[in-house]
């Protein structure tokens, strides 16, 4: 049960790098009829996901709200809550809302855009193209297939269970939501490294293979999580959120077996520095990195504390800090490019 979220709460990774709002399609009625059917629990293995073949977890149950409601837990960090509710138009909605991990919460309203037979079709109207979701039960299976930009992302095959598999299911998923979720990014990170990786590139495939034929060595983690930063512009979307899980638990891995490793806390700064706050991003994580970077007498500390500064609109305190960075070292070429950057939008 602890992988069971490990694809489908990665679905919202991605949302800050959605393309600007696009055409909203017309909303029609869905009946109260099409929603029941979704009520019961559901399960299933082998579903199509970004970190291959997953298991998963839905129970919809009726709320005192009139709500249609499941929660998929894998932990107190790491969830998917879907609820099927009425707006203030009396029309359904889909309220979808994950938490990933240490990465954050995001939610979406997905609006019925489209009514086939037993197929609804569901839109997050300010992005359409971006995110869509469509159910189905048929013959005794919850059908949901996730698309991102238009491409499969996560599709769901959940046959109905009852009886006292129901509950035990019912019972393992309330564990489950009181668990701390502490080891909520390795377990990920191990997921995406046991799916299917072969349409990814042979630089990050053998910087797999090193880990896993050394997994105790700090070098072979910061290999892995520099061939993932080196590949993740280019990276399909729906390997996006594989790679960043696996680069960050590559720099985390390789500072906990090497505490000095001036490379695994500089990585972990760029990280936080450069994600989106629901993949992680933090200016006070990068704080703390700069801290151990001090204490290591890097001047990478202050590389990072300029970069802060910068990220909080404070230029000239950042130009000054990095200035002084450049003059001590010279050689050190990111603090040189900040510098010449910062120094272009002085003048």
């Amino acid at each position: 049960m602890e992988r069971m979220l490990s694809a489908a709460t990665i679905l919202v990774l991605l949302a800050a790098m959605a393309p600007a709002a696009d055409t909203a399609p017309a909303v029609v009625d869905v009946s109260d009829a099409q929603i029941s059917q979704f009520e019961g629990t559901w399960m299933g293995h082998e579903n199509p996901s970004p970190f291959g073949p997953i298991s998963f977890v839905m129970d919809f149950q009726w709320e005192e709200d009139g709500s249609l409601h499941s929660h998929s837990a894998m932990s107190k960090k790491t969830w998917v809550d879907l609820r099927f509710r009425k707006d203030a138009n009396d029309a359904w909605v889909l309220d979808e809302s994950a938490a990933l991990a240490e990465m954050g919460v995001q939610r979406y309203r997905l609006h019925p855009v489209r009514a086939a037979g037993d197929t609804l079709e569901w839109a997050y109207l300010d992005r359409p193209s971006y995110l869509t979701v469509r159910t189905a039960v048929q013959n005794d299976v919850l059908h949901m297939l996730v698309l991102l930009r238009g491409e499969r992302h996560v599709e769901f095959r959940l046959p109905r269970i009852t009886g006292e598999q129901a509950v035990a299911v019912r019972t393992q998923m309330k564990q489950n939501s009181a668990r701390s979720g502490e080891d909520d990014v390795e377990l990920l990170q191990e997921a995406g490294a046991a799916g299917d990786d072969s349409d990814d590139p042979v630089e990050i495939r053998n910087a797999r293979a090193r880990v896993k034929h050394a997994p105790g060595d700090a070098a072979a983690h910061l290999a892995l999580a520099r061939s993932l930063s080196a590949m993740i512009e280019t990276a399909p979307p729906a390997r996006i959120p594989t790679y960043a899980f696996e680069m960050l638990g590559g720099f985390r891995k390789a500072a906990a077996l090497e505490p000095t490793s001036i490379e695994a806390h500089f990585g972990l700064a760029q990280y936080y520095l450069n994600a989106p706050p629901i993949a992680g991003g933090s200016l006070n994580d990068a704080a703390q990195e700069a801290v151990v970077l001090g204490e290591l007498q890097s001047p990478l500390a202050d590389v990072v504390l300029a970069q802060i500064e910068i990220k909080q609109g404070r230029i000239e305190p950042a130009l000054q800090r990095i200035r002084k960075v450049v003059d001590q070292n010279p050689d050190l070429e990111i603090a040189r490019q900040i510098h010449a950057s910062l120094a272009r939008t002085e003048n």
